[in-house]
């Protein structure tokens, strides 16, 4: 039992796992960049150069393209189902990423990891309007940038390590994507589209 004159603290759950949900994004986004340089990648698939480039810039378009269809889904079905599924979605296409043959493979992967992870943050920042009172706005949002920013940073050293340790590219975008599955269960299960839909907010919250 809560003291009823005390407000629980739900508010500060949601962020948390939505700076999960930021940080393994920028993970899955930029893991690429590293994996193209590897000489597991590279003996693995003899690609030009202007194949990878074409690889690492097709997510970018799809990414922009979709942000503001992502976000009319989000905001007519619920951020918690929907930003559940893009989470869902682009760790499969991560995962899925690692199983490519070829140019063509790896093309279509990352178009739709683009199209997958379109709806982050549109349906992040529709959270922190539902869930944050009007001053913690800014505060909010800077701490689910922040998670990105922190696995932005971290990226590029993890998919290494884990290159460099499995001796293998296609195992760091397995683990990637396993991980990013375990974020959206955590997500599901923690978050909900409004403050009323949770069984925890007390009325002091609210």
């Amino acid at each position: 039992m809560t003291d009823p004159a005390r407000p629980t603290t739900i508010r500060h759950r949601i962020i948390g796992v939505t700076m999960l949900m930021a940080f393994i994004l920028y993970l899955d986004r930029i893991c690429m960049g590293e994996i193209v340089k590897s000489m597991s990648f590279n003996k693995d698939l003899a690609l030009s150069q202007e194949q990878i480039g074409r690889i690492l810039s097709a997510f970018f378009f799809t990414y922009a393209l979709f942000q503001v269809p992502a976000g009319w889904a989000s905001d007519r079905f619920g951020a918690r189902p929907m930003l559940t599924l893009y989470i869902v979605l682009w760790s499969l296409c991560t995962m899925l990423t690692g199983f490519m043959t070829g140019f063509a493979g790896l093309l279509i992967a990352r178009l739709l990891c683009g199209i997958a992870e379109s709806g982050a943050y549109p349906t992040s920042m529709a959270l922190v309007r539902k869930w944050i009172p009007l001053t913690g706005r800014a505060r909010a949002s800077g701490m689910v940038a922040l998670g990105g920013r922190i696995g932005g940073t971290l990226a590029p050293f993890l998919t290494i390590w884990m290159i460099v340790t499995m001796g293998n590219w296609r195992t760091s975008l397995w683990i990637d994507g396993a991980v990013g599955l375990i974020i959206a269960l955590v997500f599901w299960k923690t978050v909900r589209s409004n403050p009323q839909e949770h069984p925890q907010v007390n009325a002091a919250e609210l």
